[in-house]
């Protein structure tokens, strides 16, 4: 290689009828290639690379730091699903450090039992036609022993300390540290891009940095300056920007969001100028005003809506949350936007509401003129093989089912969202509302906001006819163990759930 509400029967009975538009036919097929619309930038993101494994590490604090063959395995069932979709692009954190690169950086690239699962993983790559991203917190994340151990790198915040998480952007040794960083990996692998986030720890104070122009425009500065030496050193290589607390992560009210201001957005529009991507992922909104996106001299991108994160400490076959139509559907309203780059989320496919959504989303950012139906037609046809069109018909009820049960409650969910979080409900969630523990994560998503004691009663509802669903066809499919690992998941859903009913003392929970 060279470098480089819900389910009573009358509910029940409408999703039915929606997932009866999927049809009977049984090849779904995509729309002509004459007519096909699609992103420019179709990038799976990992985020970090044990988030996709298949077997949890469920004592392991976030981001889990192992890297071993199920950690090479699980990215490798991921560029399987890529490949066979065109996707071009994986992106992941955690290849050589999660917190803390050592102050010399070099011998974070030299240990051979993990260079040699990276070849493995590069190799497999290759094979299929996808490129890696390399990650990069710029300033922030991944510095905390070299700022520890090199007072140069250090600098007042405006508290009288230091920082603990972020270097001084207006240090020049800062920047040797981030330039070994690039040049030693690029030098390693064939990376097709750079992912560049300047503030997900936090960011220098001083005068120099966010002192001397505001939080944006010091960022914007930032990666300005990278972007234009890889660009000089390494020519071709994607530049891609993520603007992760850049502005304030809460609401002041119900339904409205922090936006750049002009002068900010001049910020970003200069910034635009020296990348490729400027992807505004979301995390709990997005940042750039929608009638300013054409005015961005680069793609911009987002997540494509809603998503959901994946704890490695969660157990893989206990939850069951497929979105198939949300997926498509916000994909397609984010094309419409001007969207033309998409990052997304990626996790265990061994669930299959994973691997469902996961699909689901390759597919509609290949082409966004197919329709909802069309697409998940074609996930049953190719991954669960019906032999007959009943139990096609069935598995799409079940999916349909599952996946109104669960999210047709957040509809009108906002002043939920906001009371507790200030965020609406949309964009990333969680099953466990916060990502740090060295226990298995608990099932917070069955809790409020996202359920209230009706909700939980619906939802529950929803995994039964669901189960009664998938025992109909158990028997009726080719599906490779799919039919039985998201019998599973539906089993744990329900045994979570009514748990949580039984500890509230609501009742129906036997």
């Amino acid at each position: 290689m060279h470098r480089r509400q819900f389910l009573q029967s009358s509910s029940l009975a409408g999703i039915s009828l929606a997932a009866s538009r999927l049809g009977d036919v049984a090849d779904a097929t995509a729309a002509g290639d004459t007519n096909k619309q699609s992103f420019d930038y179709p990038i799976a993101f990992g985020a970090w690379i044990n988030d996709m494994r298949s077997d949890p590490v469920p004592l392991t604090d976030w981001p889990a730091h192992q890297f071993d063959d199920c950690t090479v395995d699980s990215a490798i069932a991921v560029m399987d699903l890529m490949a066979a979709h065109g996707w071009k692009y994986l992106d992941a954190f955690g290849l050589w450090a999660t917190r803390a690169y050592p102050l010399d950086i070099v011998s974070a690239f030299q240990d051979s039992a993990r260079k040699t699962l990276l070849d493995r993983l590069f190799q497999a790559a290759d094979q299929r036609g996808v490129r890696l991203f390399l990650p990069l917190g710029l300033m922030t994340w991944g510095y905390d022993e070299i700022i520890a151990k090199d007072p140069a790198v250090r600098r007042q915040d405006g508290v009288a300390n230091p920082h603990p998480s972020a270097m001084c952007g207006a240090q020049e040794k800062s920047w040797s540290y981030i330039e070994k960083i690039i040049d030693t990996a690029m030098q390693q692998y064939p990376f097709a891009g750079i992912h560049m986030e300047s503030a997900d720890q936090g960011y220098c104070s001083c005068p120099a940095c966010t002192g001397l122009d505001g939080v944006v425009g010091y960022n914007a500065r930032l990666n300005v300056r990278c972007a234009d030496y890889v660009r000089a050193k390494y020519p071709g290589t994607i530049t891609m920007t993520i603007p992760i607390n850049w502005l304030p992560a809460a609401m002041t009210e119900v339904g409205v969001t922090p936006k750049f201001t002009p002068e900010e957005m001049a910020h970003v529009l200069e910034l635009s100028q020296h990348i490729d991507i400027f992807m505004d992922q979301g995390h709990q909104w997005t940042f750039t005003p929608e009638d300013r996106i054409g005015d961005l001299h680069c793609a911009y991108g987002t997540s494509g809506g809603r998503w959901l994160y994946h704890s490695a400490r969660y157990d893989r076959l206990a939850f069951f949350v497929p979105s198939p139509r949300g997926t498509v559907e916000n994909i397609q309203r984010h094309h419409a936007m001007g969207v033309r780059a998409c990052l997304l989320y990626q996790g265990p496919v061994v669930n299959p509401g994973v691997e469902i959504n996961t699909l689901a989303g390759f597919m509609a950012v290949s082409d966004v003129q197919r329709t909802w139906e069309d697409i998940l037609g074609e996930i049953i046809q190719t991954k669960y093989r019906p032999r007959t069109p009943e139990a096609a018909r069935t598995l799409r009820d079940l999916l349909c089912t599952a996946e109104e049960g669960f999210y047709s409650q957040w509809v009108h969910a906002d002043q939920r969202f906001f009371d507790i979080w200030k965020i609406p409900p949309r964009c990333e969630w969680k099953l466990n509302d916060a990502l740090f523990g060295t226990s298995p994560d608990p099932a917070m998503y069955l809790l409020e906001p996202y359920l209230t004691p009706e909700g939980r009663q619906l939802y529950k509802a929803a995994l039964r006819t669901s189960l009664t669903l998938l025992d109909s066809v158990r028997h009726d499919c080719d599906d490779q163990g799919r039919i039985e690992r998201m019998r599973r998941c539906l089993i744990m859903s329900c045994h979570l759930l009514n748990s949580v009913i039984a500890a509230k003392g609501e009742p129906g929970w036997n």
